[in-house]
């Protein structure tokens, strides 16, 4: 694969100590080349299968036509082994796993593939060394532009939603998992600084400062919730938080509201609002009015 010769030097390996390092590094070195986000996506999937566990890498995203409709497209796939038969893994049964993390906006830690396809097909995906599934769910306000192949019509920028999905031999370390979540949130900042995604007319990327915020939303509280509200077919262990999330949601107590978390914590507030939206999407946390009533969690989901 060509793009796999741009990774550099370094001989294909899945032992690399921090391949989370390795491939960033070498993004921020190859970043400037690209010429959109669809480049982007494959570099970073045929990076992570060169450098990690990972046997197949792929993105999905939700992706609106003009009349307002939506649908789940593949924007990318590479896997390890090149003899792997691609509609076994590229079928309806992927497609809704997509869709579902789309829709619950998170992914699940780990899912035995049994969990995924019909047993005959289970079986056959297992001869080829793929037993576990693992995903994140990436989102942003800024807006996906279509593929450039995608020969349909009326697709247009759809604000950014994606599910990445990984297959393994193994089941992958939490540190596999910490390092996915590192490199994908590093690719979607690099996208952003690099104008491979854009962003909506009525904004920009400059850092929103808390005393221009809209009073209700820097009023809103956060509250814990003592179980999640996944699908049974996902119920399983989900990724751990980020440090500032972790920080930020030990400081949550049911009454304090978003302000008073910045105050509280000395995290600016774009580090409130990614911590806050990180716990949102593991439906760790709901949001709430002053008075108490539970509001849509997109309020804030949408507000970065």
């Amino acid at each position: 694969m060509e793009e796999i010769e741009e990774l550099g030097d370094l001989h294909v390996q899945s032992n690399v100590r921090n391949p989370q390092l390795v491939i960033v590094a070498q993004l921020l070195q190859q970043i400037a080349t690209m010429q959109n986000i669809d480049e982007l996506l494959r570099w970073i999937a045929q990076a992570i299968v060169q450098f990690t566990d990972a046997q197949v890498v792929q993105f999905w995203s939700q992706q609106a036509n003009r009349v307002g409709e939506y649908s789940t497209d593949l924007r990318t796939i590479v896997c390890q082994d090149v003899l792997l038969p691609q509609h076994f893994i590229i079928n309806f049964q992927t497609e809704a796993l997509a869709t579902r993390m789309l829709q619950e906006q998170h992914g699940p830690t780990l899912l035995q593939v049994e969990n995924i396809f019909y047993s005959h097909q289970a079986i056959l995906v297992k001869r080829y060394g793929l037993n576990y599934c693992s995903g994140y769910f990436i989102h942003s306000r800024t807006l996906l532009p279509p593929m450039r192949n995608d020969t349909s019509t009326g697709k247009i920028a759809t604000p950014l939603k994606m599910a990445a999905v990984f297959f393994f031999r193994q089941p992958p370390s939490q540190k596999l998992l910490f390092a996915l979540g590192y490199i994908l949130e590093h690719m979607l900042q690099a996208a952003k600084q690099h104008g491979l995604l854009c962003y909506p007319a009525h904004s920009s990327p400059t850092t929103t400062p808390l005393t221009s915020l809209q009073p209700s939303l820097a009023e809103l509280i956060p509250q814990r919730l003592t179980s999640w509200h996944g699908s049974p077919h996902l119920s399983l262990l989900f990724a751990l938080p980020s440090k500032q999330a972790r920080h930020v949601h030990t400081a949550i107590d049911g009454q304090r509201n978003i302000q008073e978390l910045a105050q509280l914590t000395g995290l600016d507030i774009d580090t409130i609002y990614t911590a806050l939206q990180e716990l949102l999407g593991q439906q760790r946390i709901r949001l709430c009015e002053p008075g108490g009533q539970p509001i849509d969690s997109m309020l804030l989901l949408n507000a970065s």
